[in-house]
């Protein structure tokens, strides 16, 4: 048994639990899955509460992995070991995923979808091997024949610790992404960076546009020239030099001292 302080500890990993979201409950299953065998239904009954914690006092005699089977059942999924089989089938590695996050994720999925490893086992490697991002190595692992899950895993594992003694290669400097690009990246960044220099010139100038006074309406009463008479010019911009072609009013105003 566990000493008070590691029990605190295991509590508030394992966190508490009322068995109403399914999603919650079977994280909290997990969690005890995790812990050591002999504190597994102590901490299930500190950490359970409401129905859950009912439920769990009439099994509290029986094994962890039977208990969490009947929980799971009742709180999670009326069947939940198909359900789990369903998943384990459609599980694959994500991109960018790492292997142990992988591996951790198909062991839980297995031990919840089987209480025990069927004897033949070509479905569930065929099934693991499937969901491997690097099919290179799937298929190299593959080609050695061996016969159970856990050998396969194993060797798998062992294909990636050779990996796991190389630094991860930094990138240089050199390569930079203007001599690598792609030329369909490259033809579109030009067309926006045209798209960016055209939406500048116009902004420019609807600026320059914009502080342009308008010249006010000029009345065309007023157009005539007050020494020739033409419309169309101003008196001093009229070409004609000879007063006597002055026109009648010009000739009257200029009589009465105007």
């Amino acid at each position: 048994m566990a000493d008070a302080s590691a029990t605190e500890r295991y509590i508030k990993r394992v966190g508490f639990c009322d068995g109403d979201k399914p999603s919650r409950t079977l994280e909290w299953l997990r969690a005890i899955d995790r812990l050591p065998e002999d504190i597994q239904v102590q901490i299930a009954l500190q950490t359970a509460e409401s129905t859950i914690h009912s439920s769990l006092r009439e099994l509290k005699n029986a094994k962890w992995h039977k208990i969490k089977k009947l929980l799971a059942n009742r709180f999670v999924n009326a069947n939940f070991s198909e359900a789990q089989k369903e998943a384990l089938d459609r599980l694959e590695q994500r991109p960018g995923e790492g292997l142990y996050n992988y591996i951790t994720t198909f062991e839980i999925l297995l031990n919840e979808a089987y209480q025990s490893l069927p004897l033949d086992q070509t479905s569930l490697i065929r099934t693991f091997l499937s969901g491997l991002c690097d099919r290179e190595m799937a298929r190299s692992v593959a080609r050695k024949k061996l016969s159970t899950l856990p050998e396969v895993v194993k060797e798998v594992r062992r294909h990636y610790q050779d990996d796991d003694l190389l630094r991860p290669r930094r990138i240089s400097k050199v390569h930079s992404i203007e001599k690598n690009e792609d030329p369909q990246v490259a033809a579109l960044s030009m067309v926006v960076n045209d798209l960016v220099s055209l939406q500048k010139e116009t902004c420019a100038q609807i600026a320059a546009l914009a502080k342009v006074e308008p010249k006010p309406p000029q009345n065309p009463k007023n157009n005539s020239c007050y020494r020739c008479g033409k419309q169309g010019h101003f008196a001093r911009e009229c070409r004609t030099k000879d007063t006597n072609s002055l026109p009648v009013q010009t000739m009257q105003q200029n009589a009465s001292g105007i």
